[in-house]
């Protein structure tokens, strides 16, 4: 396994390229740790993640948005105070999850359904282009 961490000052830029990679894959949202109830969504598609800094930088807010649920609702989730963004690879590059940590002690995760190798991906993204997403945006 293998875990990449992406730099603060990539994260909206990474973010914004890596939804645009999986905009409609299936995912599971988990929260834990904090003060917030623990929360488990059953897989739905993934549709955005948007970066929103303060007027002076300092502070990150990201949101993130899943499909509509059977109440034929969309599901957002918000981060506050962001402190980590880390990308997890199983073996033979296949994407596992996306894990956020916060500044308030709460984890999100997100989950494949399956293991989602970068060849599988629309847009025609490539094996190679995993690492180099990750790579360029050093």
């Amino acid at each position: 396994m293998i875990i990449q961490d992406v730099p603060r000052k990539a994260w909206a830029d990474f973010l914004n390229r890596f939804c645009r990679r999986y905009q409609g894959w299936p995912v599971s949202l988990e929260t834990s740790g904090s003060s917030q109830a623990v929360l488990k969504t059953p897989c739905l598609p993934l549709e955005d993640i948007e970066v929103k800094s303060s007027r002076d930088g300092d502070q990150a807010t990201i949101l993130i948005f899943l499909g509509k649920t059977c109440f034929n609702h969309w599901l957002s989730h918000i981060i506050v105070a962001p402190m980590r963004v880390l990308l997890e690879q199983a073996d033979g590059n296949a994407w596992q999850s996306l894990t956020i940590h916060s500044a308030t002690g709460a984890v999100t995760t997100l989950r494949w359904q399956a293991q989602a190798l970068p060849q599988q991906v629309k847009h025609g993204w490539k094996q190679a282009d995993s690492k180099e997403v990750v790579a360029e945006l050093r």
